[in-house]
This record gives C-alpha cells, structure tokens and sequence, in this order.
C-alpha cells in the first residue's frame, strides 16, 4: 500500500497536554496510510445505489474488510450519509462514501469532503493552550481574571478548568441546534413545523459577540463549583479561543492554523467555509432539508477532510498512549495507595472514556453528526462523519456495531457524557 508522511509534525505543539511542564519536543516525522478508497456510491435511500469496492487484502494484519463491510451492513443503517474509516496499527482497513455531498447538485462525497467536526474543534484549542504554556507565557492553574478581568466570575475559573470542562460556565449554544437534545425536541413531531423551521433559522443567523457574551454570561453565574462536577460546554472553548487571542495578540484562527494545523500537514483543515465543504442537512424519517452553514469558528467551526482526522487523531492517540503509561502513584509505608492526581486528565485532551479501552467524542452540531473514537493501546481509529444530522442515531448505531466487533462493551450514551 503506498504511504504519505506528515510533514513536520510538531509535537511540542500537542503533547504533555496533562503534564504543567514539559521540555520541547524534536519534530518527527510519522508515516500515515494514503487513503483507500472503498466507496459506497448511494443516494439518502441505497435501494438502487451502485456499488463499487476495491480492498487492500494482501496482508493477513487486522481485520479483513468483507468483515467490517457486513458489520456496518448488519447495523441496519440504509440511510447513513457520510464516511466511515477504520484503521488499525496506522493502517487503514476499511473506508467508505455513501450519499452525496450535496444532494440538488448530485456531488458525491468523496476523500476530500470536508466536514464541520464541532466538539472536535476544541481538540485544537487545547492544542493552542499547551503551546502557550510550553512558552512560558500561561500556566494551566493560571485564573481566567489574568486575561478576561470582565467577566465577573473569571476569578473563580482556572484555565485547566476550562479545559477539562470543569468550570461551571453555561454552554451559550444550549437551545440550539448545536444540543442533540433541543434538536430532537423541535423536530419530535415534524421536520417542518413552525418550531422546527424557527430553529433552522436562528442557528444559520447565530453569530458571537463578545462583549453580548460576557454580558450574558455575568447575568447568569455558574452552574455549580468549579471543579466538582464536569459538563461539556463550548464557551469554555469561546473564552480560551479568546485567552490565546489576548495573550498572542493575533486572532485564534491565524494562531491555531500557524501553530498548529499547518505545521502537521493539515492542508485542508480550515476554520471557514470552502467549495469542498459538504452540504449539512438535518433529518427525520428519510425527510431532509438544507441547515445552512454555521457561522461557528472557535467553538465548534473546524472543518476537516477524513485523511486530515485521521493524522489529528493519530497524533491524538499517541498522546493519550503517553498518558496511559505514566506513572502510578504506589503505597506508601502505611499500605495505602494515593489518589492520582492524573487519573482525569484525559479530559484535558477534549475525549472521553467509552468505556474500559476506547476514548472518543461525538459532535451533533447543525447538519453535521462527527465521531472520533480510538483505542490507544490497540491502535485502533475509528472515525464517522455525517453531513446529515438525523434524529435516527445512524452514526451512533454504526459505533455501536463496530465497537461490539472490537469485543468492546458500549454504554447507553455514546460516546460523550452531556
């Protein structure tokens, strides 16, 4: 199978995410599987699809593709839209297209669809934070007051709080289409309703103001203590965006796509729209209307290809294999084991546990349904990416199949505790 490196992965960039010091890494270089194509050409609907299939199979490692083919058929998910990638041991087993990029124009999805991927947006940003921490000019336990003074609770907020999702901070885009939750809600009865068309056009019109933000965000305190309880929120993600725009003193995207996304060969990784940008639709019951693209950036406005998040989650990965093999705090002279004051910083990396092997996160934002899940000690990726947004758990039912075929146990709610 050819093979293409990333060029000048950094890293320093990434890594040491949960430690608070760190020395600076050497660049490495890392061999990436070339994207294979395994397409699946089909309509919302594959009655009459035709199918085309080409596999890689002159190596007895992994698993056979025919196998995970007739897993993924066997979950019963006819309609799914999107890609669906599989690798193990950085080589890629199983990948493939169904539906359309843009269903009025016919454009199939192909390897260089782009896709928005939401939650995994803050993967970046943390990304961000640890490259100004490793410069020396912000510490994780540093107060959110340091570098936004207005906003009347930052002296109860540390930047590793809102990393880990720890901070209380309401989550602005609740009651939105950008909370799986709400979405189902609006369209429980039907598509088109009055409620259900209002929320598609508030979503296309959201836009962020600061200044309303912090406004917003003062009038209605914190959830709970900081640090005794965890809740995702992307305004923890809005703030930090906004700490590493006040500390660089150049906007978060120039920063993030310099720093970061360029440096590790991510070429089409970008935070704004592009003509290789899927359609977003939202769905229920094979009926499906166009979402507009989300004026999100920082929260949640990442857009990537699947080769792109398959060398992010790589590098994702080996972080987290780091983590795993720290070292354990042992017993001391009374026989008694300490707690460890690592055990949740997983969390700091934007995952969470699915269970006992398989770290991940799933991203339901406006027309877009995105999972990223991966076992670090097996080197196992699994990623799915949707442009269709349905109340039909598709993506979450693939997940399910595939991570029953890894002998994994799943939980109820996949993959990501709200």
């Amino acid at each position: 199978m050819s093979r293409f490196r990333i060029r000048s992965i950094i890293l320093s960039v990434c890594i040491g995410l949960v430690m608070q010091t760190m020395s600076a890494c050497e660049p490495k270089a890392k061999v990436i599987p070339e994207i294979q194509a395994i397409r699946l050409q089909s309509d919302v609907s594959r009655t009459n699809s035709a199918i085309l299939m080409t596999a890689d199979n002159d190596s007895d490692e992994g698993v056979p593709n025919y196998t995970l083919e007739q897993v993924i058929i066997e979950a019963g998910v006819d309609d799914f839209q999107g890609i669906i990638l599989v690798s193990e041991q950085d080589r890629i087993v199983y990948q493939s297209y169904s539906g359309r990029a843009d269903v009025e124009s016919n454009l199939l999805l192909d390897a260089e669809t782009n896709f928005e991927v939401g939650r995994i947006s803050w993967q970046v940003t943390s990304a961000c934070i640890r490259l100004l921490v490793d410069q020396g000019l912000i510490t994780l336990d540093d107060t959110l007051s340091l570098y936004m003074p207005e906003y009347a609770f930052s002296d109860r907020v540390t930047i590793r709080q809102m990393l880990d999702m720890s901070s209380g901070i309401p989550d602005y885009l609740d009651n939105t289409l950008a909370d799986p939750s709400y979405r189902d809600e609006v369209f429980a009865n039907a598509l088109f309703s009055d409620k259900g068309l209002a929320a598609i056009y508030e979503f296309e019109n959201l836009s962020l103001d600061m200044d309303l933000l912090i406004e917003k965000l003062n009038a209605e305190g914190l959830l709970f203590t900081p640090g005794s309880e965890y809740l995702f929120s992307h305004t923890n993600n809005v703030l930090l965006a906004e700490v590493v725009e006040r500390i660089s003193g150049i906007p978060y995207v120039h920063f993030a796509q310099k720093n970061v996304l360029t440096p590790l060969g991510l070429e089409a990784a970008a935070f704004e729209q592009s003509s290789k940008t899927a359609t977003p639709y939202v769905a229920r019951n094979q009926i499906q209307t166009i979402i507009g693209p989300t004026n999100l950036s920082t929260e949640a406005g990442l857009r990537m290809n699947a080769s792109d998040l398959l060398i992010w989650t790589f590098v994702m990965r080996d972080l987290l294999k780091d983590w795993q093999r720290r070292e354990l705090p042992v017993a001391g002279e009374d026989g008694i084991i300490p707690p460890d004051p690592a055990a949740n910083d997983y969390r700091l990396f934007g995952v969470e546990w699915i269970d006992e092997s398989f770290l991940g996160i799933e991203s339901e934002i406006g027309g877009f349904d995105c999972i990223q899940v991966f076992d670090p000690q097996r080197d196992i990726v699994i990623l799915i990416l949707s442009n269709r947004n349905s109340i039909e758990p598709y993506c979450e039912n693939i997940l399910e199949a595939l991570l029953d075929h890894y002998s994994v146990d799943t939980e109820e709610n996949l993959p990501l505790e709200e």
